[in-house]
């Protein structure tokens, strides 16, 4: 019974003794000193370097030169942000000029496919001319209309008029009569 009794007591102290490793290594991480350090601790290149213990207090002129260099530091990352910023902002009006651009572009686009439609389908196939064989061969059935003394040929929604080229026969795209 007392052999359990040690073993516990020992198995306890060694617990403790790594749990205060653990502390110390956290609070040493952490920057804390040892006792009363106030979380400071003794560099070799210090004021300790040469056996004294006394802290090193900075003279009026390092503690000048400290905020000094914070000042300094703070107006440079103020001035990065500022100018973060302003690249956000030229990047964001770039990118609706884009847009802008894109839209003109597309609405051009669309227009000028109109126009070719249009110039297709009514203005550039007057005057064209089609073979006999070529008319007779079309989808549509044709309707002859005479109208002021001329004979047309109606197919959908296109006019033709008879005329010879070499001596064969064609069709020639018109426009519609007057009245039709």
């Amino acid at each position: 019974m007392k052999n359990w009794k040690v073993q516990s007591v020992f198995a306890g102290c060694a617990v403790l003794v790594a749990l205060l490793f653990v502390v110390a290594e956290v609070e040493a991480r952490r920057g804390g000193g040892g006792r009363g350090g106030g979380g400071r601790s003794f560099s070799r290149s210090g004021p300790a370097s040469s056996g004294s213990v006394r802290s090193h207090k900075a003279t009026s002129s390092q503690r000048g030169s400290n905020r000094g260099n914070m000042h300094d530091k703070r107006s440079d990352n103020r001035s990065n942000r500022q100018g973060n910023r302003s690249d956000q902002l030229d990047d964001r009006q770039d990118r609706r000029d884009d847009l802008r651009d894109d839209r003109r572009d597309y609405v051009d686009d669309v227009r000028d496919d109109r126009r070719d439609w249009y110039d297709d389908r009514y203005r550039r196939r007057v005057g064209t001319s089609l073979t006999f064989t070529a008319f007779r061969s079309l989808s549509c059935t044709s309707t002859l209309i005479v109208a002021g003394g001329v004979t047309y040929y109606r197919c959908g929604s296109d006019w033709y008029s008879r005329a010879y080229h070499g001596g064969n026969v064609t069709y020639v795209i018109v426009t519609a009569p007057a009245g039709y």
